[in-house]
Order: structure tokens, then sequence, then C-alpha cells
């Protein structure tokens, strides 16, 4: 009898060893299906994410030049108005012509060109507000 017992007693055992490995063999089963879904998540939105950081770069370097330019030609023409002010010294002959001088150089100013950067520099500003990373 006591061979028999032995006998069932380790049948049990390897009954309870296949139970235990079939429900290790399902876990990793499930945990490897898992990191191919994060996987294929991070991927996904790593495609979705960097073209758009890299529009929003692209479009804040094009406003920010447009930004210089326009700061650039209104810093030269306040330098020439600053010229002129200094030499203006009243409406007779030569203060006439330096008023005219004033005069163009204050039409010289674009202050479309301005605006439209100033419009383009708030848009970049709240589309990088807007930007969220994860959702």
């Amino acid at each position: 009898m006591g061979n028999r017992t032995d006998e069932k007693s380790i049948q049990e055992l390897v009954e309870q060893m296949a139970a235990v490995q079939r429900r290790s063999q399902t876990l990793s089963l499930i945990i490897t299906v898992v990191i191919v879904v994060m996987a294929a998540a991070l991927i996904v939105s790593l495609a979705v994410v960097v073209p758009k950081i890299t529009a929003t770069l692209d479009h804040a370097r094009t406003t920010l030049t447009d930004t210089q330019a326009v700061i650039q030609r209104i810093s030269s023409s306040l330098d020439n108005l600053d010229s002129i002010g200094e030499n203006l010294n009243g409406l007779s002959g030569e203060g006439a012509e330096k008023l005219g001088k004033l005069i163009d150089t204050l039409s010289t100013i674009d202050a479309d060109a301005l605006t439209a950067s100033i419009q383009r520099f708030n848009s970049l500003l709240e589309g990088l507000s807007n930007f969220k990373l994860f959702g």
C-alpha cells in the first residue's frame, strides 16, 4: 500500500506542476502581448508626435526670421528718423527737404509685413500652448 500512495502523491505533484506550468505559460503569453501592444503604441505615438514637433519648430523658425527682418527694418527706419530729427532746423528750405526725407522714411515701414509676422508668431505660440505630448 505504501507504494501506491507514493505513486498517487507523485501523480498529484506532477499534475500540480503541470497546472502551475500552464498558468506560468499563460501569464508569459499575456505579458508578451502587453509588451508588444505597448511598443506598437509607442511607435505610433512617436510617428504622430515627431512630425508635429518638426512642423511647429519649422514654423517658429520661419516666423522668428520674418520678425527679425521686420525688426531690423524698423530699427534702421528709427535710426533714420533720429538723424533726420536731429538735423531738422525748421520748415524752411533745408528743413522742408529733411521733412520730406522723414516722411519717406516713415513710408518705408511695412506695417502689413509687421502685422503678418506678429500674427504668425501669435499662431505659433497658440499652437505651442495647445500642443499636448500625450493625449
